[in-house]
């Protein structure tokens, strides 16, 4: 099965912390966007932080709200790299202007 390939891009940490982080922890994300895409769907979602790093995340449509929302669960194993992204964020918003 291929995955479509979701691109986030936060402006700022405080932006990914508002948008992404509260979901991340969670194990998920919650777009306000219908990707299109059938329940189940794979999804392959690349974070890129404000500092330039990456991070991969694999994930698949747990639900559709038509015209309106798609909400994304992490795939197993994802753990790690979501602990990691919430690391840096918070450590980042605690030193921001």
């Amino acid at each position: 099965m291929s995955a479509i390939r979701l691109r986030l891009l936060p402006l700022s940490w405080a932006a990914f912390d508002r948008c992404c982080a509260v979901h991340l922890r969670m194990g998920g994300l919650y777009l306000e966007k219908d990707l299109g895409l059938a329940q189940f769907a794979a999804v392959d979602v690349l974070v890129q932080l404000p500092d330039g790093s990456r991070c991969d995340l694999s994930a698949q449509v747990v639900s559709v709200l038509a015209n309106v929302a798609t909400a994304l669960q992490l795939a197993p194993g994802q753990q790690d790299k979501v602990d990691a992204l919430l690391e840096a964020s918070s450590l980042a918003v605690d030193t921001e202007p």
